[in-house]
């Protein structure tokens, strides 16, 4: 199902709080995922999941309780490519800065 993707992370660290990044390329359930975002844009209440706009992007944001933590995830669909952000430490509001700062047209850029 997932084919022959390439994934490629950071986590960063700081002041206790941490924040993974994952981009995700060459794989065929981009697609399918950018369809189920499409549809869910239409009919919003999609299960637990959020769907939101980063910098024009559509994109899911699902915040669940995982080992008595928040666990945040952010996954974008960006030209075929896709950025996951996810946190168990920091804030929503803080993620979500962490969402808008991303540099979407520097890493559109990258062939």
């Amino acid at each position: 199902m997932l084919g022959g993707m390439s994934v490629v992370s950071k986590t960063y660290t700081a002041n206790g709080h941490e924040l993974k990044i994952y981009y995700i390329i060459d794989s065929p359930m981009i697609d399918m995922l950018g369809s189920i975002i499409k549809l869910a844009e239409i009919a919003p209440q999609a299960g637990d999941n959020s769907i939101i706009r980063v910098k024009g992007f559509p994109g899911a944001f699902k915040e669940k309780q995982e080992k008595g933590k928040p666990m945040r995830q952010l996954s974008l669909l960006v030209d075929g490519m896709m950025i996951m952000l996810e946190s168990s430490t920091l804030p929503r509001e803080t993620f979500m800065q962490f969402a808008d700062i991303l540099p979407i047209d520097e890493i559109r850029q990258v062939p």
